[in-house]
């Protein structure tokens, strides 16, 4: 990493968030005081950060999935205990009227009695396949 991207990363995420480099002509004579100044506000702006518990929100699309995968773990504990369930499902699918959307056709390829195990591993998995039949 270059020492560019390094300053730059310091003044983004690092402890130079909110700080500025301030160039100005000063006495000679004052230089001392104003480079003591500029520590003492440095000083107090780490104190005061340091002090203030940072607030991060949570990402509302990671906790929706979580959310999700908790349900979808509670289903298919369900299914585990109670198999009948399955039975009801495939009854529900078979007695659709008209022509079957395509959610109903995947959902009858996975609800083949001999699968259940597979069903609840794949409902529960975090795979674009677990999703597509969580949803």
């Amino acid at each position: 990493m270059s020492v560019q991207d390094r300053v730059k990363r310091y003044k983004s995420t690092g402890g130079g968030v909110g700080l500025i480099r301030v160039e100005v002509l000063v006495p000679t004579e004052d230089r001392e005081e104003i480079l003591k100044l500029a520590a003492d506000l440095r000083r107090k702006r780490r104190e005061k950060s340091s002090t203030i518990a940072v607030k991060q929100v949570p990402n509302r699309e990671s906790v929706n999935d979580r959310a999700k995968l908790i349900l979808h773990r509670l289903v298919a504990r369900s299914l585990r205990a109670n198999p009948a369930l399955l039975d009801e499902a495939r009854t529900r699918l078979q007695s659709l009227e008209g022509p079957a959307p395509d959610y109903v056709i995947q959902w009858a390829r996975v609800l083949v009695p001999s699968r259940t195990f597979a069903l609840t591993n794949v409902v529960c998995h975090c795979s674009l396949r677990g999703q597509r039949y969580a949803s």
